[in-house]
């Protein structure tokens, strides 16, 4: 029997303690952790954002962004960010940040990525980025969303085990 890619993602995300990840609960339980925890991977913020062609023109939509690790710096350098984000705990840690960072062109969808409707919750971005965000049981779609909702590129980060 031949299993597809997307299939394969599927599994391992349903029949694993992955599963969680998929949760708002779940991000909402940890923002506190996550916000604390962002400096650890500051050498990573940096490599990433050095990837990502922003320039003061630029619209970004960012697909489960946290607590704003990325989004912070991207909307320093670019026009617009969107972020696409469940979890209403990571949202508020990502709104005092950007208060605390004096930036407000951030503007936030509450929302699971897959309940996103291209065209009506949000128009299409020069970039889309999903950075360790990928908790979508249904990859396929998520990607090919992604891409529509994509101007110029999609970046994506994940992580290997």
């Amino acid at each position: 029997m031949l299993l597809s890619w997307s299939t394969l993602w599927k599994m391992y995300l349903l029949c694993t303690p992955r599963i969680v990840l998929t949760k708002a609960s779940f991000w909402d339980e940890i923002a506190d952790i996550e916000e604390e925890s962002k400096h650890q991977v500051s050498e990573l913020t940096v490599k990433q954002l050095r990837k990502i062609p922003v320039d003061p023109e630029s619209t970004v939509l960012e697909i489960g962004p946290g607590t704003g690790r990325l989004t912070i710096p991207l909307a320093k350098a670019a026009r617009k960010v969107t972020v696409v984000e469940p979890s209403r705990e990571m949202i508020s840690h990502l709104m005092a940040n950007a208060k605390r960072n004096q930036v407000d062109n951030i503007v936030f969808v509450n929302k699971r990525w897959e309940e996103v409707v291209v065209g009506k919750d949000l128009e299409v971005h020069d970039i889309v980025i999903a950075s360790f965000s990928l908790f979508m049981v249904n990859i396929e779609e998520a990607l090919a969303k992604m891409n529509e909702a994509a101007k110029r590129a999609v970046y994506l980060a994940v992580s290997a085990e």
